[in-house]
């Protein structure tokens, strides 16, 4: 009789339960990982927008608006003038100027001052997709015209927004 070859069913029942435990480690570890990693180049996103609105008011002395009357834009993936970080995070940021205050909450302690819209901004980075369903410890991430950073109201973080910006 001839020695069969191959596995027997006891040997590919434990290399299938070793392969399901690493995967059950692993999965959640590099989702995490994804999570972080986006919302760190969201930030880095938004300090790079930061400059664009300080260009902007060194240029026409207004957050707001152009001499000319014209609001500012944000660079944006439809209008195709995104920023490289804009295009990469598309399917997971969406990066606007904020001026709705129930958005902000009290996050910088005084929200958005809408009657000096010409002085002061908040730009946002809104989670979106898988981000927005699985970021809660961060949410929204916020930066106004001082530097200041914060998050979303709804964060976990909401009260150490110096988590969310690392």
């Amino acid at each position: 009789m001839a020695k069969s070859k191959g596995f027997t069913l006891i040997e590919l029942m434990i290399v299938v339960a070793v392969v399901g435990i690493l995967a059950a480690i692993a999965f959640p570890s590099y989702e995490s990982y994804m999570i972080k990693t986006r919302r760190a180049n969201a930030a880095s996103c938004l300090l790079g927008l930061s400059q664009y609105m300080e260009r902007f008011y060194t240029k026409n002395l207004s957050y707001a608006k152009d001499p000319g009357g014209t609001a500012v834009a944000l660079p944006s993936v439809a209008a195709d003038t995104a920023t490289q970080c804009q295009r990469d995070l598309k399917d997971w940021y969406d990066f606007r100027i904020t001026e709705d205050t129930a958005e902000i909450g009290n996050a910088f302690g005084l929200g958005y001052d809408a009657t000096h819209g010409d002085r002061n901004y908040v730009l946002t980075a809104f989670p979106t997709n898988g981000q927005l369903a699985k970021d809660k410890l961060c949410a929204n991430l916020l930066i106004n015209q001082t530097g200041k950073k914060a998050v979303g109201p709804t964060a976990t973080y909401s009260d150490s927004p110096e988590l969310c910006w690392k």
